[in-house]
């Protein structure tokens, strides 16, 4: 009976482990908790003053909203290097130390603003910057497995 009740509560512990594993690299989880933070909400009102309220991909006028009173909901933040691909990437190396990719995740020189459909049309392009050749270099290694 002892080594029963021992037995169901190490199953508990791992199941509570692999949870927040999980939370860890689960990257767009962390993002859109990131992106409501006083920080987040900085961040992209700074890519808005710098990009002169422009998208990236089409060159055209973007709104967004915060405390000075610009509406938000026509701007998405896209990622030079993508989530799905940064989730894959540390999935496919788990020795990986996850805060060391955090950075893409939140870092302002990877985030740029556009437009939603403009977001979707640029999907999983990876940005060209020389601190994302690592992603390049796992999709094209890889490109088989995620086509």
């Amino acid at each position: 009976m002892r080594d029963r009740q021992i037995w169901e509560e190490t199953i508990t512990e791992i199941d509570g482990v692999l949870t927040e594993a999980k939370k860890v690299t689960n990257f767009r989880r962390y993002f859109n908790w990131w992106l409501k933070t006083k920080e987040g909400q900085a961040v992209k009102e700074k890519l808005f003053i710098d990009q002169q309220g422009k998208c990236i991909k089409c060159n055209g006028l973007l709104q967004l909203s915060g405390a000075n009173g610009v509406l938000v909901n026509h701007s998405e933040v896209h990622h030079l290097a993508p989530l799905a691909l940064l989730q894959k990437y540390a999935e496919a190396n788990p020795q990986i130390d996850l805060a060391t990719l955090r950075v893409f995740v939140i870092s302002y020189q990877y985030l740029r603003l556009v437009h939603p459909l403009c977001n979707k049309q640029l999907g999983e392009k990876i940005g060209d910057l020389p601190g994302l050749k690592f992603l390049k270099d796992f999709l094209q290694e890889n490109t088989q497995k995620y086509d």
